[in-house]
């Protein structure tokens, strides 16, 4: 890696500039987003983007989760119930609070968990935490 980059460089690089530069380029691929977008974006993509890549659970203090690892793309009505892959029925949770609702959905029936969940609504605008 270290000899490829100095050659696009045109001089000797640092292990440090080489990591760097591969971080860079994984971020660009991976990250939805700075991942530059093709004419018609992936639902998923959408859902990253307007959820600025962060979990949308709202704790019971009424507080947004500040997760921005291990996401999940949830749908707030199941596929089972009829919910659709739309941008208006998935939102983005962190694996803990996915686990956690699907958990109690289990526990409760997910009719009766229906109501209760809350969710930052797509419309506000978000400042990442």
């Amino acid at each position: 890696m270290k000899d490829l980059l100095s050659q696009k460089m045109g001089k000797a690089c640092t292990l440090e500039e080489a990591i760097s530069s591969m971080a860079d380029l994984f971020l660009k691929k991976e990250d939805p987003l700075q991942r530059k977008l093709v004419a018609r974006p992936s639902v998923k993509t959408q859902v990253a983007k307007r959820d600025v890549a962060q979990c949308t659970f709202i704790t019971s203090n009424g507080k947004r989760c500040t997760s921005r690892r291990w996401l999940h793309v949830h749908h707030k009505t199941l596929r089972a119930f009829g919910g659709a892959n739309t941008l208006e029925n998935l939102t983005t949770l962190c694996s803990n609070h996915h686990r956690y609702l699907h958990n109690r959905a289990e526990a409760e029936g997910e009719d009766h968990l229906r109501p209760r969940l809350t969710f930052i609504e797509p419309s506000r605008e978000l400042e990442p935490s």
